[in-house]
């Protein structure tokens, strides 16, 4: 059978997503930070930051002790151009001690991947979604007892995992994606419009763009009227979904709303009246930029 253009692409992204497994799993630091475009993120339980800053701290992590090992099985990959979401099923598992007894445990579910070909295929955002999971521990003789509020106060697909992981002192985010809801519901508004082609990036770097947006912007956009100001470093895509903004990786803005933004993007000609639920509104590479948020009326 003859490769085609397609096929070839997904090989490459095939043996993307097993190197991350392997290099990550084998403590290969130095090539695990080549599976990531600049400014590419890293969204787990217990890190959110960039690929960069996750391969620092997981070597950190590793050097004192931390084992978190995965397996993965098949991949559903769509492409659209340079852009592609892969779905891969997978395991987690992490061995340490609950409440005084080595446990482990084991968390089943999805990376839901954003990738992006820019001379090679790498992770834009790497987001797993988590399905359910379970705590054993290794000496079947032993009795574990665990605190049930804490266990049910994360959602059921990691809630064994948010378990341990709070107790070896982690910070732990407790509104990840699972099988359904809210969440994997706006990760996937987000992989579609990727695999539409509507979220955009730019090979330009945006580092020295004005910090800062004139409210009386805000005039040239019907519906729109100022609410406020986020003032901090912002990955890289503003998305408007059914019930909430997504500014990136970070914590949903839990109102409807319309981002605009500055620096050396053009500004949309967009009348914030007329968005639909899942809207692109603007493709945001910037570390300094300043964004209004403009509540739609």
């Amino acid at each position: 059978m003859a490769l085609t253009e397609e096929l070839i692409d997904r090989l490459a992204i095939r043996d993307l997503l097993e190197n991350w497994t392997v290099w990550h799993d084998a403590a290969d630091w130095e090539r695990l930070s080549t599976v990531w475009h600049e400014g590419g993120r890293m969204i787990t339980t217990w890190f959110q930051g960039t690929g960069d800053e996750f391969v620092r701290v997981s070597r950190e992590r590793f050097n004192g002790g931390v084992r978190i090992l995965h397996f993965l099985g098949g991949s559903s990959i769509d492409i659209a151009g340079d852009r592609a979401i892969a779905q891969t099923r997978m395991r987690i598992s992490q061995r340490a001690k609950v409440e005084s007894v080595v446990c482990d445990v084991v968390c089943t579910g999805r990376f839901y991947d954003f990738l992006e070909r820019a001379e090679r295929w790498g992770f834009v955002l790497r987001q797993p979604i988590y399905e359910k999971d379970r705590i054993d521990p290794v000496d079947p003789t032993a009795t574990l007892k665990l605190d049930w509020t804490r266990l049910m106060s994360f959602p059921e697909g990691y809630r064994h995992l948010a378990y341990l992981q709070l107790g070896m002192g982690y910070s732990v985010k407790a509104d990840m994606p699972g099988l359904t809801g809210p969440e994997v519901d706006a990760l996937y508004i987000k992989g579609a419009h990727l695999a539409e082609g509507r979220i955009n990036r730019s090979d330009r770097r945006r580092d020295a763009a004005p910090r800062g947006l004139a409210v009386s912007a805000a005039a040239s956009f019907p519906g729109c009227s100022c609410n406020r100001i986020v003032d901090q470093p912002l990955p890289s895509r503003v998305i408007f979904g059914s019930e909430m903004l997504w500014v990136g990786d970070g914590e949903p803005i839990r109102e409807e709303a319309v981002a605009l933004a500055m620096g050396d993007l053009d500004m949309l000609p967009l009348d914030a009246s007329q968005l639909a639920p899942g809207s692109i509104v603007a493709d945001v590479i910037t570390h300094e930029t300043k964004l209004l948020i403009c509540v739609v009326r």
